[in-house]
């Protein structure tokens, strides 16, 4: 909750949007909470955690709530509609997290299953 509210969600679009299941009470309860006991939640992610942080690519269709949540766990996140054009083919994708040193993230398996094997096959010929 707090990490989604570090990165532009309100308490409107988190209980709209975010998680429509929950109040803006149960939000500002948590708001709250936090607020009380910020010194020992924040140190509650040890800095040797944070050393073992993944950068990750997430595709055009991953919801932003995963970007939220891998940033709010200490993890680097780049958004593949930031940095390259919606219709980059699924090839181009590979070798753009491949060159980020980034682990993919997509809801399009199927697609790019079929575009790893064609990397695999095109590395082994070269």
């Amino acid at each position: 909750m707090i990490g989604l509210l570090q990165n532009g969600e309100t308490v409107e679009s988190i209980v709209t949007r975010c998680f429509p299941n929950i109040t803006r009470a149960q939000v500002y309860e948590c708001l709250a909470y936090y607020e009380d006991h910020r010194a020992r939640l924040t140190c509650w992610w040890p800095a040797r955690w944070r050393a073992h942080a993944v950068k990750f690519l997430l595709d055009q269709d991953v919801p932003d709530d995963v970007s939220f949540s891998l940033e709010a766990l200490g993890h680097a996140v780049v958004k593949l509609r930031e940095v390259l054009p919606v219709r980059t083919p699924d090839d181009e994708v590979l070798r753009q997290a491949a060159a980020r040193n980034c682990l993919l993230i997509t809801c399009n398996r199927d697609d790019f299953l079929a575009a790893a094997g064609e990397c695999r096959t095109a590395e082994s010929l070269s």
